[in-house]
């Protein structure tokens, strides 16, 4: 075998090409399967050996070619498929997984694994509903599997679909009764259910259960705090600090609890600990400045909201907690100023239309304040009425009306001609000529009465287009 296509090649077999994958020619046999040197059934199987070898060489996307070869020349073979499939997912092709998935189990429609991996495939490249069909099949035919009802679930509730979710949590939780992933899970169901009570004594067995993992004792700790038991929150989250203090969402959620017992020393010392571990998180600095807001050091509380607003410039939170500092320090020109910008880029935020509305509330009780001292100051006596005008004075003033409404109605029935009022005389008289000559052709000029057909028509006419005028308005 040879890479020089200047000399004809010879017919490669099943053979040959397992020689040179042992001896790692790899780029030769890359190079007949490019140069389709190696076709059919057989072909794919061998492309499907070669990208095995390939990407366990850290070759990954000559693997997929080998791999998309292979699938487009034997998709019928599931062995090939199969492989098409794991090689796919592994890659980072998950499309092509999932179409690889969806072939296989239309062949082995009893496969189970099948419908999991289909509906991981699916649930990656965003295809929601498919995915929860593919688990819930997977789940619904092995329903003693922890993996899929637990894999059902969360898809069902990162969709909003609470009930089904819970359902299928619930499944989960019974074969596995005390793993914190699918209690923290059913307990995220349960609180989406309104059940607040259930949910707290599941995340506190999570949290119990795995005391180790912080994920499971901040969500114990967000529903404590949800549920205003904040000394208990405090007590779980202060042993969680004394085992690993250096997560910062954990001292942000001791701020919580020291702002809800109103110790906001103690709270801004926490949030402080947060913005040293992590100091580009926005939300870090937002709490802070709220934190000294309430404290009433109004510089500094302005100063770490601007930050928050640098950090993170789409934070509808840091912009309003800027709008709720300058009401308090009586701007009220550049609160509202802010307050319209606001509503603009979020109007469909509630509590930004709130913010705003506290706004002008302040803004108008200014206003009449101003306008109560300004009448104090401009109150006069009263004056005596004037005297009832003379007939002189009521002639003139109808005369005007008169004119008045003569010129609207000109203007309004003949504005648009560029004859004017003229047009009201030389409409009805062309009307009354072609329509009168027209229908003394026709009846040979002898009219239903007297003796002159156009005398009769005119007489007629003239009564008839004058009595269908508007009177005027």
């Amino acid at each position: 075998m040879s890479l020089d296509h200047n000399y004809p090649q010879l017919a490669i077999d099943h053979r040959t090409f397992t020689d040179a994958l042992g001896d790692g020619a790899l780029d030769i046999c890359l190079d007949y399967l490019r140069h389709r040197q190696i076709r059919g059934a057989e072909g794919a199987r061998l492309a499907c050996r070669l990208g095995e070898k390939l990407f366990h060489a850290g070759r990954a996307g000559d693997a997929v070619e080998c791999g998309r070869f292979a699938f487009s020349a034997a998709a019928n073979d599931n062995d090939v498929v199969h492989f098409c499939a794991w090689l796919f997912s592994n890659s980072g092709c998950h499309e092509e997984a999932a179409t690889a998935y969806e072939r296989l189990i239309e062949h082995r429609p009893d496969w189970i694994e099948g419908y999991r991996h289909a509906s991981s495939a699916f649930a990656l490249i965003g295809y929601a509903e498919r995915a929860i069909a593919f688990a819930a099949k997977a789940s619904d035919l092995a329903p003693d599997n922890f993996d899929f009802a637990y894999h059902a679930g969360c898809l069902l509730l990162d969709a909003e679909q609470v009930e089904e979710a819970n359902a299928y949590l619930a499944r989960a939780a019974a074969i596995e009764p005390r793993n914190p992933q699918a209690l923290r899970a059913l307990s995220a169901a349960g609180y989406a259910l309104d059940r607040p009570d259930e949910a707290l004594n599941l995340a506190l067995q999570a949290a119990s259960l795995a005391p180790e993992d912080n994920s499971f004792v901040i969500h114990a700790a967000e529903l404590l705090l949800r549920a205003g038991r904040t000394d208990q929150a405090a007590t779980l989250l202060r042993t969680a600090i004394a085992r690993d203090p250096s997560d910062p969402l954990l001292w942000r959620l001791i701020s919580a609890a020291e702002s809800q017992r109103d110790e906001i020393g103690s709270a801004l010392s926490a949030v402080e600990a947060a913005m040293r571990l992590a100091p580009d998180h926005a939300e870090y600095h937002l709490h802070h400045g709220q934190l000294l807001y309430r404290r009433g050091d109004f510089a500094a509380a302005a100063a770490a909201f601007n930050h928050a607003a640098a950090l993170d410039p789409q934070s509808q939170a840091a912009q309003r907690g800027q709008l709720e500092l300058l009401l308090a320090d009586g701007h009220l020109a550049e609160a509202t100023a802010m307050g319209g910008e606001l509503l603009r880029a979020f109007p469909e935020d509630e509590a930004s239309a709130e913010a705003v509305l506290r706004v002008l509330n302040r803004r108008l009780d200014t206003i009449d304040g101003d306008y109560v001292v300004l009448g104090e100051r401009s109150r006069r006596g009263p004056r005596s009425p004037p005297p009832p005008p003379g007939f002189t004075a009521r002639l003139r003033t109808q005369a005007r009306v008169i004119q008045a409404l003569i010129i609207r109605e000109t203007r309004t029935r003949f504005g648009d001609s560029r004859l004017g009022y003229g047009w009201a005389l030389i409409e009805p008289i062309l009307h009354i000529v072609l329509l009168a000559a027209m229908f003394s052709l026709l009846m040979r000029g002898r009219p239903p009465i007297g003796t002159h057909f156009f005398v009769f028509y005119f007489t007629g006419s003239y009564r008839t287009w004058s009595s269908s005028m508007p009177a005027p308005a």
